[in-house]
């Protein structure tokens, strides 16, 4: 792996409530006082005050806010012999960091069931209305609901750069106070004329102006009916529907710059010369995600002597269909009128619509012997629209068995201690199908400009669809042992696994003269070994006091076995991560410096610059293979104290916000050198008459200010790659249940418990990381290990709760 040099840093650390992004002008006392939280690092500079290295440095009031979440929440239940009720209503208010950002969810369930004979009913229906409004980011992102599919406009930001509001801040020199410019309809200095910034807008138009407003209703229901005709036999016909409908609605003001303003008399290529007019910008999508289920399950148990009889057999039928609508216009006539109608020229349209069905069979046998020995198999059979008729049937079958040693040994019997004893052994086969709806024939979408006037213009999508495309399976070998002590008072576990999964679909680079630029084929392997070891312990255990411990640890060693079609390295789509065989799945793969053979960054002996290297590099995988959680519960009368924290290692992460960091001059790297030129620490030069590399001592770089910081050292992704390892304090937790005589004798309160709680409260991360927290990632997919602008930083999180039963 290459080496990545770090420079040394004066950090201050402090400690607070949440992260906010704002500006102070930076002085120690000042920062010691303020509360603030610690992830992504900024640099305060002052000619009177030392280089910090502070984490979001904050005044509080200042432009971002702490966030704050108040849930409120009812419920009523009741029930009999025959029949059971039971209603609750949530409502959970969210305000945003980024001012006037907000979410607010209100959601009702009602469940319950009625028994009459040998029937049985049982019934669910929740539903949620979500309604968010934003500050968005570069191009607007936002996901289709609950389809998983990401959208977006053409737009976003302020009324310059399609950047998002963090973008903004961190382009403002640090002495500035940002609350001086919340008020630019009335300020002349604040507003898009007057604004101080010639190259990036003040934030509050951005917050003000440009929004995205969004609304999501969800409706899950389920109705089970049962019939029991033989006591050892019971039929079950259920039925579900889940259906998410969702809309936003993107605007983005106007803005018509002052020829004052546009004349631009220092000359400084400012924002309203090069912009002049701003047109007004909207966007509509909606879009509906509806799942309908359908199953069957006929189950049957029967006791024979000595043996324990099980065996399920049912269908199921899952039919998801989709549509997405969406219109836009990037030029409004009538200022504030956001309506699609209201537009010049052609508006951007776009429609999308799916169907997708899988019918399955299924059967599941469980073989019991004295109750300490168990067999169980079951096989299950899929048909799945998304496959070509010859490809869409497959079978997956699965087996496992236990054995109860402690109960089967007498020896073993009412043991004082060993108290619980088991091995278990599990083999086991699962399908997966990995591509999209409509993924097996090649398509023609809209040409770029088309339709122009009554022409039509199409253009052949660039991935061959492959009509042969096969399932994915994977099998999973596994042996776990379990064993009870001094009454279960510890309890160990462990286990070993390996996973090979095949066939898997990779996309690979074909010739452009095919038409084609890339297609997807059925060729990956991919191997899993690893292991799980967990601990359950109760060291005290009284009347009034208990004290619960839990440890749990896993490796899993992955690597890629093959990729096929010749392939040895295949970048994964829209990220910086790649699948290489023979290296864990996925690693990063970035730039770096040209190194000599000792690892010392190679200089130009005459600017000091660095040059970059045009192999890309293997930096490690962004994938953690270790894993550790601990947990702990104490217990006193009526008081409990609980904590959750865990830790992973062995992984890396590129800081995205580290080059933007360097090109807006506000890192610490970016003012260690005082802004004068420097020797790059670890660095060497090629010297012609000794014929080597020599170490660098007297080159200094020819700039050390944004010539150097923002054009040539933040161009290098290794500068900005460390360790993803972290320990994160995930929760803690007091809270106190008053006892029933506290709480009267006429019963109208039968319970009240009280309590507090933080989460995310400390990262305890390696030194090198002065960026964010590593845990942050730019997508939820495969190409995971980066960060970068669009995400806010990481907050605390804490809350009172008051819960009362009546």
């Amino acid at each position: 792996m290459p080496s990545i040099e770090r420079f040394p840093l004066k950090v201050m650390r402090v400690s607070g409530l949440t992260p906010l992004l704002t500006r102070l002008i930076c002085k120690p006392e000042t920062l010691a006082a303020s509360p603030v939280a610690m992830f992504v690092t900024l640099a305060c500079v002052s000619s009177s005050v030392p280089i910090l290295a502070v984490e979001y440095p904050t005044c509080l009031g200042c432009l971002l806010t702490p966030k704050a979440v108040t849930i409120n929440n009812l419920s009523y239940s009741a029930g009999d012999e025959k029949s059971r009720f039971y209603l609750s209503f949530e409502d959970v208010n969210t305000s945003g960091v980024i001012p006037k950002d907000k979410n607010r969810r209100n959601t009702i369930r009602i469940n319950g069931s009625r028994e009459t004979g040998i029937f049985r009913a049982d019934y669910n229906i929740g539903y949620s209305l979500t309604h968010t409004n934003t500050t968005p980011g570069s191009g607007v992102p936002f996901n289709w609901g609950t389809t998983g599919i990401p959208g977006g406009y053409a737009g976003g930001g302020s009324y310059f750069q399609n950047r998002p509001v963090y973008w903004t801040i961190i382009n403002t020199a640090a002495n500035i106070d940002l609350r001086r410019y919340k008020n630019w309809q009335t300020d002349p200095f604040s507003s898009p004329d007057g604004y101080f910034n010639a190259y990036y807008g003040n934030p509050w138009w951005q917050i003000d102006q440009t929004r995205l407003d969004e609304r999501n209703s969800d409706i899950l229901a389920n109705l089970a009916l049962s019939l029991k005709p033989l006591p050892w036999l019971n039929l079950q016909a259920k039925a579900g529907i889940a259906r998410n409908d969702y809309s936003n609605k993107y605007t983005q003001a106007g803005y018509t710059f002052a020829p004052w303003a546009i004349a631009d008399t220092l000359g400084a290529g400012n924002i309203p010369s090069g912009v002049k007019k701003l047109s007004p910008s909207e966007g509509d999508a909606v879009s509906y995600n509806q799942r309908i289920t359908n199953d069957f399950l006929a189950s049957a148990h029967k006791t024979f002597g000595a043996f324990d009889v099980s065996l399920f057999v049912g269908s199921s039928l899952i039919v998801n269909t989709i549509r997405l609508v969406t219109t836009s216009a990037n030029a409004l006539v009538i200022p504030d009128f956001y309506n699609i109608s209201n537009r010049l020229g052609n508006p951007n349209v776009g429609e999308y619509k799916e169907e997708t069905r899988v019918l399955g069979v299924f059967g599941d046998l469980t073989l019991g012997f004295k109750n300490f020995l168990f067999l169980h198999g079951s096989v299950r059979n899929d048909w799945n629209s998304l496959l070509s008729k010859a490809n869409r049937s497959y079978l997956y079958p699965a087996v496992d068995f236990s054995f109860v040693f402690s109960d089967a040994i007498p020896g073993l019997q009412n043991n004082r201690v060993l108290s619980f004893g088991k091995i278990r052994g599990a083999y086991s086969k699962t399908a997966q199908v990995s591509i999209g709806a409509y993924s097996l024939q090649n398509t023609f979408n809209a040409g770029g400009g088309f339709p122009f006037g009554s022409i039509a213009g199409f253009s052949v999508n660039p991935t061959y669809a492959n009509p042969d495309i096969k399932p994915e399976f994977s099998t999973d070998e596994e042996l776990g042992l379990e064993l009870g002590f001094l009454n279960n008072r510890i309890n160990f576990s462990a286990a070993v696994y390996k996973t090979i999964t095949n066939n898997q679909t990779v996309p690979i680079t074909i010739s452009s003269t095919t038409g084609f630029t890339k297609a997807y084929v059925n060729s990956g392997e991919m191997s899993n070994k690893g292991i799980e070891l967990d601990l359950k312990v109760t060291p005290i255990q009284t009347k009034d006091v208990r004290w619960d411990v839990g440890v749990n640890y896993s490796y899993n060693k992955n690597v890629l076995l093959a990729l096929g079609y010749g392939q040895t390295d295949v970048p994964i789509p829209n990220s910086n991560s790649h699948a290489i065989i023979g290296s864990p799945y996925p690693v990063l793969k970035m730039n770096d410096w040209l190194r000599d053979p000792q690892g010392r960054i190679i200089v130009d002996p005459n600017t000091g610059y660095p040059s970059l290297d045009p192999q890309l590099k293997v930096f490690g995988t962004t994938n953690p293979p270790t894993k550790v959680g601990i947990n702990t519960s104490l217990s006193f009368k009526g008081f409990t104290l609980a904590a959750v924290a865990d830790g992973r290692f062995g992984a890396v992460i590129y800081n995205g916000i580290g080059p933007d960091l360097d090109f807006t001059g506000v890192s610490a790297y970016s003012a260690q050198s005082g802004r004068q030129p420097f020797v790059i620490p670890n660095s060497s030069y090629f010297d012609p008459n000794k014929n080597i590399y020599v170490a660098n001592t007297k080159i200094n770089t020819q700039d050390g200010n944004n010539l150097f910081w923002a054009n040539v050292w933040n161009t290098a992704n290794s500068n900005y790659i460390n360790s993803a390892d972290f320990w994160k304090l995930r929760e803690l937790a007091l809270s106190y249940t008053f006892p029933k005589t506290m709480l009267g004798r006429k019963k109208i309160v039968n319970g009240l418990t009280i309590g507090v709680e933080g989460r995310n409260l400390i990262v305890i991360k390696p030194k090198d990381n002065v960026w964010s927290d590593p845990e942050f990632a730019n997508t939820t997919g495969n190409g995971t290990g980066t960060t970068n602008i669009n995400q806010l930083p990481p907050t605390k999180w804490y809350g009172f709760n008051l819960k009362v039963t009546f």
